[in-house]
């Protein structure tokens, strides 16, 4: 756009600000005034940088190329460097300064270079890792004292750049992990979650999905969000009634990762909400969205820039506000409607634009409040009021251009904007609001108007006050403009001649007809144009051509003058005009005030190449005795050179005036540079010098006295200024002492003047040079990658290979140049204050000076102290920990303990097992790690001197790993092989014959801890020795042996064994036939008797019984084979005859069948077409015939019958005869026969066919535990996670094959329980499945309990003894258990062990028995004299835990009481403490009392009692519940019954097929319910809940989340607190508890509060609390507000942050209330 049209857009209104060039923006006055000359480069440079653009290399690139700029070595201080103001913004809660100098001006320019306008945030100490450290941070090291930029990040260390380091810019220095790390804070502009543009998984998504009406929504992993679809995006809901704030947002949880919008087109409205308080950078908005909804990107912190597209008719209300970095927002033409409150609070804004259009456009009240740095703004051509608040706080506008047409000024307007120093108002406005312009720096108004139309405009309030202290210009009263020259002369329509490169000022005046004033020309436009241009003609002026390459104007703005800058030889005309009202849009010539007058530019001297001084121009000294000339001083070295090409340039240094005699005092003096060749340019600059009086040889100089002197003239303390005798000192020459003391630290001369003291003459200023430095310098000690940096207060041990260590010293003041680094190795540990004296107190001669390197004593223990001197004195002690220095490998001991097998491939076999001790020798250095493995599994710690046991068999590797701390280690590698006699576990059993090979799968296993070596099999019958190899076949009882064929192991002795077998019959039952035979007809029928029997195998003999109608059956039938041939007479009768069969196979037992012959008069047919059903597996589909039946004669022909009958009958089931296909395993018989109604045929045909059973295959998964973990619980094993059933058809579920059973094996099939206190190998075996369909083969798992890494192999504790209140090794929770009081006199004390002092004892024995697991029982008996007998038994694992506990006291009536005690594992996988008390009658009745201490399940302890009859049975039972009482506020106590609770109390009790009575008690005995349970039927049919139910107010309350099954309604609860409980249905469950979830909500969804202000987040009154189990709190922003687990909230910052109650039902369920909460100052 040309100069001269912006500033006629100016003029009309269009723009405020005319764009300045080059030169107006270089020298601006009003941008100096206001100091913010910064912030116009600021402005002039930011652009809009896209986050998902930047990456590492990008950065680097980017401020590496700045080096050019910014050399290295460059002279860069606080005072040569200047402020600068960055883009990054201030932070999220104003944290950050952006005004910067010295080094953090070179960080922010770099980082402005890369980020441009992204906005930064400060991350504090603690809550950043090394690792989020990013290319183009800034940290601040030094102790808050020195800002640096990262360029490169390596793996413990980073690379910066930084400035003001040692006065100079630096590039590369290199920090530390630990100096990243202790940075007092970081500055970043990368988002939180940031993945750079080129990480390959940048475009995978995170989470997608459809919402609203056809809309898509995307989120991938750079923070790109995509919304798609067509037409206007649905609104969302903040607060009011919503429970959760934008909870129907489908993004909402992923909408802090956000860092990129796209709308795509299609898109016509954007939804209310839509993005509000996203972390996006960047906005993408296509062309044919309309409307952008309220709110929609409101909160949006990190958008920094924002082009409305054109097509944009509607911006709802506070659509952008809060949006805190935002600078800069550009409207389009097609905009109608701004709604109030867009830009509020945009704190950072500082340009707006309306484009220019012909439409009205309305904007909404506060549009622009709170734009603090809002300075370049374009309003709309077309608006009809400044709404209230428009402009208020808008401190930066300086001035306002209001468009013509604008008819009032809202209340507050312009409250508070402290810049704006005048405004142009139009003649069209005619009420102006209260306070309009309270609070402003306006001093001039320009009306365009005459003085009665500003009188007749309504002032409301204090604004009339408040605009009579102003100065009003009425612009209708212009008449002339003057031009008036440096001597005051008007120039206008004169001609003036400039040179090149010169430039002219000129002083504007605005003359009015009416009064003679004097106006001030702010509001003069500019053109400079060709000089035959119009000078009164608006349109001439506008299309002519800029003559800027001639000549350059700008307008200060501020004071009205105007610049003009000679370009190039050439004429041009510069033409100035007023528009009387520059509100106005329109407008003709006349209406316009014009000037103009000539410039002639002649050439000046060519141009010449710019030379400059590369560093600075100084004097070899610097003072002069006042009479000598300049000319006695001589210039230091000083290189010059090209300014462009840094080519040096020869030529001359000199002083201006060489012969030049100074003024006594400080003076500066020119000096000038003179190139050789005059195609360079001059250079010229100054020097100060000192100008001393005459000489005066008494003054003798002062001198410097301190206890604090270092070395090179640097002192690290006070100094003081010591003047000759007989004279004082002074600085100033007012104030003289004896002395003068300098503290602080400084460098360079001190300047003093001397007086003596008997004349009172005063001496020219002295200067000396005091350098002191008290900081102390910094360092550290490095061996390999260890660091230390200070003087320990206490030390620890380190350890190390290496022998050499470095020192490093930095002192940032007086230097290390002519310090001192010097250490001393020491075995005595100097620690803390006293350390540090004795240190101090050494003689200098136990320091050693430190080059390059040191070294340490090898194999020995020693601290390394360091001494640091810098030049000033200073001195800093470091000391490291105490270094062990070991180079010599740990020695691995190991020793065998076992039966040697002698085999025949080599040593280190064992028979069973071999334990190795070991242990480690020759080792000072504390071990780092000491560790075995074996066969390659995962290492197990080991302690010196353990024991490793081997006893699984086969061949094994076993790998000792010992390593120091130092590193150094050793590793013993042992190949070890286990042999063991080959375990056969074979069971007798039987199978019905299939005509298969029995399978071995279930009925013979041979079981091993490792592969099972190739087993042979023979065979016998029963009665004979004579063996066949295989297995049998055919029915009949066997003896079977089995014997290892081959062993690939070789870790098998030989071994065979033998097992009985029998294979039963088969019974079948056959089918009785028809043939049907032709009336006069005598001819032979033949029958295939097989169809009779169906599918069999094996020879079957078939016999004739007997044969019945001689009349129809003309000679005895004939059998060959299977066939039977029948002669038949030629018969007329309607007479049957039958033939009676029977049929041998020694498979089968198999009945008769009759043959019946029907005389028929009918045609009989054969059937053709199909085909029958064929044996096969079961599939779950049916077994039928397949193709179209057709009949036919016996020749061949087709007939047609009238109907059909199939009829499917089983063989195996007499009851069983149906005419659907069977599809359930099974012998089955098909006929197809023409139904006897059809006149003319008849006929039939038969087939057998049998479905035989689908295997499935149940496979239980392996499970290893350490000792002393708890045992799995087989009866929360879960499918597909623990075990798997496979082979199942699509049509059955689980639940048609009956439950799953599991039970504890040992090695021998044995059922047991696993011992977790000792290591060994257990099988978990799986039965219990049953459907006729389906044949289920088992697959044991295996669990192993192994030695737990770090343990010495035991559950801990200590032995009780046989004191039953004591604790017991090995059990879990408190061993302080109870028995029911019993009868002193009948029953021994439960906590003492009767001892041998007890009472006279008559006899006394004692033995000992060790079992083959290890077990040690210890059994002592006697006998007292009155005849009681006392047994002890004592059971104690290898480790010394004792089992098992046992007294048992038989007095001489029969009467016997047993207490017993064990530690043990039940079947649910619990370890449980029990106590067992047995009362035996002399009847022999059983009451046994139970105690069961258990707190995995309930938290809760049970008494079960049993009474047993004389058989065993038990008859009765009952138990007793403690709970731990949880007591609520109102004094009911909460409790659970949970089914694993009730197996729990049913294995105690020993029964499950009784009712038995459970007593509920709290902890202080109080009953709570009771509960009749019979866990038969807890396990079948409907599943039940359990819940709370009070009558009177018809209400339930949730219990727990346990699902009971139970065979109905029949169980009951009851409790004596006034309510019932019942047991529910999961159809009424689920309707109640979606009852009880609706009631929990927050008793307010939204606060607002000031910051530092508590509340307490509380549930609504008709919450059904009592079904709560938890409630868990957070907040979003913990900066804002935190949040205790009691629903306490602290408020801490302004800002607006979400509270989450995350509320856990009794039940399980969860439901998420989230409260919004809203920070105020």
């Amino acid at each position: 756009m040309k100069q001269q049209t912006l500033s006629l857009l100016l003029t009309m209104g269009l723009l405020t600000f005319p764009i300045p060039d080059a030169h107006a923006l270089r020298a601006s006055p009003l941008l100096m005034k206001h100091g913010l000359e910064g912030l116009g480069t600021a402005i002039a440079e930011a652009a809009e940088v896209d986050i998902s653009t930047i990456t590492p290399q990008k950065a680097y690139d980017t401020m590496i190329a700045m080096q050019e700029k910014f050399p290295e070595g460059m002279y860069w201080t606080d005072a040569s460097s200047g402020t600068y103001r960055w883009h990054g913004g201030r932070g999220e809660h104003g944290e950050i300064a952006t005004l910067g100098t010295g080094c953090v001006n070179f960080a922010f320019r770099l980082s402005d270079a890369v980020f441009q306008d992204l906005p930064a945030k400060m991350l504090q100490p603690g809550t950043f890792q090394f690792e989020d450290i990013k290319v183009g941070d800034i940290l601040r090291v030094n102790n808050n004292r020195h800002s640096v930029i990262v360029l490169q990040i390596n793996e413990d260390s980073v690379v910066i750049a930084e400035g003001n380091y040692k006065k100079s810019i630096h590039w590369g220095r290199i920090l530390t992990k630990d100096e990243v790390l202790n940075a007092d804070h970081v500055l970043t502009r990368y988002p939180e979650g940031y993945i750079p543009p080129n990480d390959p998984t940048a475009n995978e998504t995170i989470e997608e999905g459809d919402f609203g009406s056809g809309f898509h929504w995307k989120l991938i992993k750079s923070g790109t969000l995509t919304i798609s679809g067509k037409g206007t995006m649905p609104d969302f809901n903040f607060g009011g009634t919503s429970s959760e704030p934008i909870s129907d947002r489908p993004w909402n949880d992923n909408i802090a990762k956000v860092t990129k919008i796209v709308i795509e087109d299609g898109i016509t409205n954007i939804g209310t909400n839509a993005f509000r308080g996203s972390q996006a950078y960047n906005i993408s908005i296509p062309t044919s969205v309309k409307t952008i909804g309220n709110d929609a990107f409101r909160e949006c912190a990190n958008i920094t820039s924002m082009t409305i597209p054109e097509g944009v008719t509607t911006i709802g209300e506070r659509v952008f506000q809060g949006c805190s970095n935002l600078k800069s927002v550009t409207f389009p033409s097609s905009i109608e409607n701004v709604g109030a409150g867009t830009l509020y609070n945009c704190q950072e804004l500082r340009s707006v634009k309306f484009f220019p259009s012909d439409k009205n456009v309305t904007i909404g009240d506060n549009i622009f409040t709170g734009n603090w740095y809002l300075s370049d703004l374009t309003l709309p051509t077309k608006i009809n009021s400044i709404g209230d608040g428009m402009f208020q706080s808008c401190m930066s506008l300086f001035y306002l251009t209001i468009p013509q047409g604008v008819q009032s000024i809202g209340a507050n307007a312009f409250t508070n904007c402290s810049s704006l120093s005048y405004v142009i108002i139009p003649n069209s406005v005619t009420k102006i609001g209260i306070a309009a312009f309270a609070n402003c720096a306006l001093t001039d108004i320009y009306f365009c108007g005459s003085k009665a139309e500003w009188d007749k405009i309504q002032k409301i309030g204090d604004t009339t006050a408040t605009l009579q202290s102003k100065k009003i210009h009425y612009l209708s009263d212009v008449e002339s403009i003057k031009v008036l020259n440096t001597n005051k002369e008007n120039i206008a329509n004169a001609s003036i001649s400039m040179t090149t490169e010169s430039t002219n000022t000129f002083e504007i005046e605005v003359v009015s007809d009416s009064s003679e004033k004097v106006i001030t020309a702010k509001n003069v436009e500019w053109f400079s144009v060709p000089s035959d241009t119009p000078t009164d003609n608006i349109a001439a002026i506008e299309n002519a051509e800029s003559a800027a390459d001639i000549v350059e104007v700008a307008q200060n703005r501020d004071d009205g003058t105007l610049t003009v800058t000679a370009v190039k030889e050439g004429t041009a005309k510069i033409v100035g005009y007023v528009k009387k009202n520059p509100a106005s849009t329109a407008g003709t010539d006349n209406e316009h005030v014009f000037v103009s007058f000539d410039i002639n530019v002649e050439s000046s001297t060519p141009d010449k190449i710019e030379v400059i001084c590369k560093d600075s121009v100084t004097l070899t000294k610097n003072t002069l005795t006042y009479g000598e000339k300049l000319s006695s001083l001589s210039f230091a070295k000083a290189e010059f050179i090209e300014k462009e090409t840094g080519i040096s340039v020869p030529g001359t240094l000199a002083f201006k005036d060489p012969n030049m005699i100074p003024e006594i005092g400080t003076t500066s003096v020119e000096w000038v540079f003179t190139p050789t060749d005059t195609k360079y340019n001059t250079v010229s600059g100054s020097v100060n010098i000192i100008v001393n009086d005459d000489p005066d040889p008494s003054y003798a100089d002062a001198t410097l006295e301190s206890q604090f002197k270092g070395s090179n003239n640097w002192y690290h303390g006070k100094v003081n200024i010591i003047p000759p005798e007989g004279h004082l000192i002074s600085t100033d020459k007012k104030t003289w002492e004896s002395s003068l003391t300098v503290s602080n630290d400084r460098t360079g001369n001190f300047s003093y003047y001397l007086k003596e003291e008997k004349t009172g003459e005063i001496s020219n200023e002295k200067q000396i040079e005091v350098n002191i430095d008290t900081i102390a310098p910094t360092g550290s000690i490095h061996i390999g990658n260890k660091v230390w940096n200070n003087f320990l207060d206490s030390i620890s041990s380190s350890y190390t290979k290496e022998v050499e260590f470095t020192i490093k010293a930095e002192d940032t003041a007086s230097g290390m140049e002519n310090g001192k680094i010097e250490y001393l190795i020491a075995e005595e540990a100097y620690i803390g204050e006293e350390g540090l004296k004795k240190l101090e107190q050494l003689p200098q001669s136990a320091w050693t000076v430190y080059s390059s390197e040191a070294k340490m004593k090898q194999n020995a223990a020693n601290l390394i102290y360091v001494r640091l001197t810098d030049q000033a004195g200073n001195v800093t002690y470091l000391s490291t920990d105490k270094i062990w220095n070991d180079s010599i490998k740990p020695e691995i001991v190991l020793s065998a303990q076992g039966t040697k097998y002698n085999d025949s491939i080599g040593n280190n076999a064992y028979d069973g097992s071999v334990a190795y001790t070991v242990s480690v020798k020759g080792e000072d250095t504390p071990l780092n790690s000491f560790c075995y493995s074996l066969d390659g599994n995962s290492a197990i710690d080991l302690k010196d001197g353990e024991t490793i046991t081997i006893d699984t068999v086969g061949i094994h590797v076993l790998k000792i790993t010992a390593e120091d701390h130092v590193g150094n280690q050793s590793t013993i590698i042992e190949t070890v092989h286990i042999y063991t006699d080959f375990l056969f576990r074979l069971d007798g059993v039987s199978s019905i014959y299939d005509g298969q090979p029995i399978e071995l799968g279930t009925d013979f296993k041979a079981e091993t801890s490792i592969s099972t070596p190739e087993i042979s099999f023979s065979y016998s019958t029963i009665d004979s020795e004579e063996k066949t190899k295989g297995l049998p076949v055919n029915a009949g009882n066997y003896l079977i042996y089995a014997e290892i064929a081959e062993d690939t192991t070789n870790c098998y002795k030989p071994q065979s064994a033998t097992m009985e077998y029998i294979i039963e019959p088969k019974e079948i039952i056959p089918s009785n036939e028809t043939l049907f035979i032709t009336k006069n007809l005598a001819t032979d029928y033949k029958l295939d008797l097989s169809t009779m029997i169906g599918d069999v195998t094996g020879d079957t003999r078939y016999n004739i019984i007997s044969v019945s109608g001689s009349g129809i059956i003309a000679d005895t039938p004939k059998l060959e084979g299977s066939i039977l041939t029948v002669p038949v007479e030629a018969v007329t009768s309607e007479e049957q005859a039958t033939i009676e069969i029977s049929f041998d196979n020694p498979n089968y037992i198999i009945g008769n069948a009759v043959l019946t012959l029907v005389p028929t008069e009918k045609e009989i047919a054969q059937l053709t077409g199909i085909t029958m059903p064929e044996t096969g597996v079961y599939n779950g589909e049916k077994f039928a015939y397949t193709g179209t039946p057709v009949w036919t004669t016996k020749d061949g022909e087709k007939v047609e019958v009238s109907a059909m009958t199939v009829l499917y009958e089983s063989t195996d089931d007499a009851n069983y005869s149906s005419s659907e296909a069977p599809s359930n395993v099974g012998s089955y018989k098909v006929t197809i026969s023409i139904d006897n109604t059809d006149p003319k045929y008849i006929g039939t045909a038969s087939a057998t066919f049998s479905i035989t059973q689908k295997t499935v295959n149940v496979k239980v998964n392996d499970k290893d535990i350490f000792i002393g973990d708890l045992v799995p619980s087989l009866t929360e094993l879960k499918k597909n996670e623990d075990y798997s059933i496979e082979g199942l058809v699509d049509k059955d579920s689980d639940s048609s094959i009956g439950t799953l059973n599991f039970t504890y094996t040992d090695e021998n099939g044995k059922e047991t329980v696993p011992n977790n206190a000792v290591a060994g190998t257990y099988f978990i075996v799986a039965s219990g499945l049953e459907n006729s369909n389906y044949k289920f083969e088992y697959v044991a798992g295996k669990l192993t309990i192994k030695s737990k890494p770090n343990s010495d192999n035991n559950n801990g504790g200590s032995s009780g003894g046989n004191n039953f209140g004591g604790s017991t090794s090995g059990s879990t929770g408190s061993g302080n258990t109870s028995t029911p009081s019993t009868d002193s006199s009948t029953n021994p004390p439960t906590n003492t062990t009767p001892s041998d002092t007890d009472a006279p004892s008559d006899t006394k024995q004692e033995n000992t028995e060790i079992k083959p697991d290890g077990t040690i029982v210890t059994t002592k008996e006697q006998t007292t004299s009155d005849g009681t007998k006392i047994k002890t038994v004592v059971e104690t694992a290898p480790d010394g835990t004792i089992l098992k506990e046992s007294v048992t006291e038989t007095a001489p009536d029969g009467f016997a009481t047993t207490i017993t005690k064990t530690t043990t594992t039940n079947s649910l996988g619990t370890t449980v403490s029990k106590v067992i008390v047995e009362n035996i009658t002399a009847n022999n009745t059983i009451t046994q009392t139970t105690e069961e201490s258990s707190f995995s399940f309930d938290d809760a302890k049970t008494v079960v009692t049993t009474v047993k009859d004389n058989n065993g049975n038990i008859t009765e039972a009952s138990a007793y519940v403690n709970k731990k009482g949880e007591t609520t506020a109102t004094g009911k106590t909460k409790f659970t019954i949970s089914s694993s609770l009730t197996n729990q109390i049913t294995e105690a009790a020993g029964t499950d097929d009784i009712d038995i009575v459970i007593s509920v008690t709290d902890n202080m005995d109080k009953q709570l319910y009771s509960l009749t349970v019979n866990k038969k039927k807890l396990q079948s049919e409907d599943s039940l809940y359990l819940y709370g139910y009070d009558a009177k107010t018809d209400t339930y309350t949730m219990i727990n989340d346990i699902e009971y099954k139970t065979a109905g309604k029949g169980i009951t609860i009851k409790a004596n607190a006034g309510n019932n409980y019942t047991l529910l249905t999961k159809a009424e469950m689920n309707r109640v508890s979606k009852q009880i979830m609706k009631t929990v909500k927050l008793a307010s969804s939204q606060k607002i509060k000031k910051s530092g202000k508590s509340f307490k987040v509380t549930l609504s009154k008709k919450a059904n609390k009592a079904s709560i189990k938890k409630i868990v709190y957070s907040t979003s922003n913990k900066k804002i507000a935190t949040i205790t687990q009691k629903g306490q909230v602290k408020t801490k910052a302004k800002g607006s942050v979400k509270v989450k109650a995350k509320v856990t039902m009794k039940n399980g369920k969860t439901k998420t209330l989230i409260m919004k909460v809203k920070v105020k100052n």
